[in-house]
């Protein structure tokens, strides 16, 4: 009992606290502003990989034998050893961070070796030594003595490249996109609207040109049984939902299960004239995809609780034929919903969403 309190109220903590010291930064390293930011300081950065990922074959760490193919992938990779050297030269350690703080970065932005080899730490890419000098900048220039000097993520990152020595790049230098990220107050925050975004949680019927869209979802697959003609139908809708043009994409769906109820009409494929159940659940998935890429929550959820009905145990008893959907259509449908493999944070709304879909799999599997 005395060491399983030891673990859990002093262990614990500890480890969790240097686990998730780096982690609330990670997500910023993948924002354009950063990616462009990083991409202009690109020159000065691989200099500074190639000198000193060279230091360890430099100073004989290497023998004779394989000191050429170290050499010659010098360039490519580099060790913990030259990363801490890097560190040291450039008053990074111990000035800024501590070397318990120096390895918990280079831990956390090393990829695991596919070798087999079970090494304690491997070598970095260049990638990921990109990475590590993003998450001391960003974990150094958010300490109090200088958050009120660099505000946004980039500030830090820029302040940090100016602090070990790189080359400012100058303005016009490398690609449109960059040369536009070095144009930026850096006084702007580029996220401002989303954090000012509002979802509406009313069932509205238009998606007004006024209304502020939510993250575009990715489309939802459809059926193996799709005809040809419908799938061309379904390639418009999915172009106008990834453009934003929603209303064009529901207008689009619409039509496509249309041409479907005929085809299936036409060549008997069901006994009462009527799409088939997992038919009928991608249409209710991609189109209240759509209307959550608009912020229309409410609708979506009555097209989820409408698809629940159709799938219901007492629907599938008063004679829809489940003779053409076997269990792995209906593992497929499940994979292609949205929600599933998806959480949206929008609260109460998206926990009834998420209940409804497994509700609907539930009963596809049961039957």
């Amino acid at each position: 009992m005395a060491w399983r309190m030891l673990i859990e109220r002093h262990l614990v903590p500890v480890t969790e606290r240097r686990v998730g010291r780096f982690d609330e930064y990670l997500h910023v390293l993948a924002s354009p502003v950063v990616v462009s930011l990083v991409e202009a300081w690109r020159p000065a950065l691989e200099k500074m990989f190639a000198v000193y990922s060279r230091l360890d074959a430099a100073m004989g760490y290497a023998t004779s034998d394989t000191a050429a193919s170290i050499l010659e992938q010098a360039s490519n990779t580099m060790s913990y050893a030259e990363f801490l050297h890097l560190c040291a030269e450039k008053r990074v350690a111990p000035e800024l961070v501590n070397i318990k703080e120096l390895e918990g970065v280079f831990r956390r932005t090393n990829a695991p070796s596919n070798s087999g080899k079970e090494d304690m730490i491997q070598d970095m890419n260049y990638q990921e030594y990109v990475d590590a000098l993003c998450l001391i900048a960003l974990y150094v220039y958010s300490k109090p003595a200088f958050s009120r000097q660099n505000n946004m993520p980039a500030q830090k990152i820029e302040a940090f490249f100016t602090y070990i020595g790189l080359k400012k790049p100058t303005e016009g230098q490398g690609q449109p996109e960059t040369q536009k990220v070095l144009k930026v107050p850096q006084t702007v925050d580029p996220y401002a609207e989303w954090w000012g975004m509002k979802f509406d949680d009313n069932n509205g019927t238009e998606l007004g040109p006024d209304h502020i869209p939510s993250l575009i979802l990715e489309s939802a697959i459809p059926p193996e049984a799709c005809p040809p003609e419908v799938g061309a139908i379904l390639e418009a809708a999915f172009e106008a939902h990834n453009d934003s043009r929603l209303e064009e994409s529901l207008g689009k769906y619409a039509e496509a299960k249309d041409m479907w109820l005929d085809v299936v009409k036409r060549e008997k494929l069901s006994p009462n004239g009527v799409l088939p159940v997992e038919e009928k659940l991608y249409f209710a998935v991609a189109c209240g995809g759509v209307h959550q890429s608009g912020g229309q929550y409410a609708k979506a959820m009555d097209l989820y609780q409408e698809a629940f009905q159709e799938v219901s145990i007492p629907v599938l008893m008063q004679g829809v034929s489940t003779e053409h959907h076997s269990i792995a259509s209906v593992e497929r449908t499940a994979l292609a919903w949205p929600l599933v493999s998806r959480s949206f944070s929008i609260g109460a709304v998206g926990k009834q969403m998420n209940a409804l879909i497994w509700q609907c799999i539930r009963c596809l599997n049961f039957c």
